[in-house]
C-alpha cells in the first residue's frame, strides 16, 4: 500500500503540473505552437472544451455529444457552464470572441470542477 505522505507527494505534483500548465497554456503565441501540449495535460472534459473551442472550426458539441464523451457529473456541469460563457483574447486568433471570464488561465489544469465567477 501506498503510504499517505507518498500520495500527498504525488498529489501536490500533480498540482503544480497544473499550474504550470495552467499557465504555460495561456499566453496566445504559445497556445499557437503548443496546442497539442495544452490539450493533452488535461482531464478528458476539459481538453474536450478547449479542442472544441481552439478547434478550427470553433464549433461546441452538442449537449448529446458531450454526455456520449463525458460521463461524470461535474464534466456535465462543465458543459453547461461552458455554453454560457464566451473565451479568452487568445482565442480570438482561432475566431472565438472576447471573454467574461477568463477561460484559459482559470481553467487550464483544472480539475473540470464547476466555474466560479469572479
Amino acid at each position: 500500500m501506498v503510504s499517505r505522505s507518498l500520495r500527498l507527494a504525488a498529489a501536490g505534483a500533480s498540482v503544480a503540473l497544473a499550474q504550470d500548465n495552467a499557465a504555460y497554456c495561456t499566453d496566445a503565441t504559445l497556445l499557437q505552437v503548443h496546442l497539442p501540449l495544452c490539450r493533452s495535460v488535461n482531464l478528458p472534459a476539459c481538453s474536450l472544451a478547449s479542442g472544441y473551442a481552439f478547434g478550427a472550426n470553433s464549433e461546441f458539441p452538442s449537449q448529446h455529444q458531450w454526455s456520449v464523451l463525458c460521463q461524470h457529473e461535474s464534466c456535465q456541469t462543465l458543459f453547461l457552464e461552458l455554453r454560457q460563457i464566451q473565451f479568452p483574447v487568445a482565442c480570438r486568433y482561432f475566431g472565438v470572441d472576447n471573454p467574461k471570464v477568463d477561460f484559459v488561465g482559470n481553467y487550464f489544469g483544472s480539475l473540470c470542477a464547476p466555474f466560479h465567477y469572479n
